[in-house]
């Protein structure tokens, strides 16, 4: 089943999965019936116009998932914060999404509800910005 949550992949390192509204209004901006293409270069494209000290980076999860790319945002204190983003790759989109799976967060140590909040806003006005 695509656009599914998998609670049980984990990514070395951090903590996480978690699956915050902000992020499911991202990740329909990605992934849902009206969405637009994206690569790694519209990504970065996008990341240079905010104050976010990111990176776009690729990771596999303890489940085997190599992901289409991460966002890797850096925190104060040495926090970081993962939004990974899956491959769309399901062409029937019996879900109305065309996503593997649903995106995911993953966090370092200590990192508060404020932060990523703020990073998933940044990152929703981003997307909302290349959309429109």
């Amino acid at each position: 089943m695509s656009n599914e949550k998998k609670y049980g992949a984990a990514l070395i390192g951090y903590c996480g999965p978690s699956f915050p509204e902000t992020l499911s209004v991202v990740h329909n901006f990605l992934y849902g019936e009206d969405a637009h293409g994206f690569n790694a270069f519209t990504i970065i494209s996008m990341l240079t116009q905010c104050d976010l000290k990111s990176e776009v980076n690729t990771i596999t999860t303890d489940d085997g998932y190599s992901w289409f790319h991460s966002i890797n945002v850096e925190l104060d204190d040495g926090k970081t914060a993962v939004v990974a983003l899956p491959w769309g790759q399901d062409w029937e989109r019996g879900d109305q999404t065309r996503s593997d799976r649903h995106s995911a967060l993953y966090v370092s140590r200590r990192v508060t509800e404020q932060e990523v909040n703020m990073v998933l806003e940044t990152l929703k006005v981003l997307f909302e910005k290349h959309i429109s």
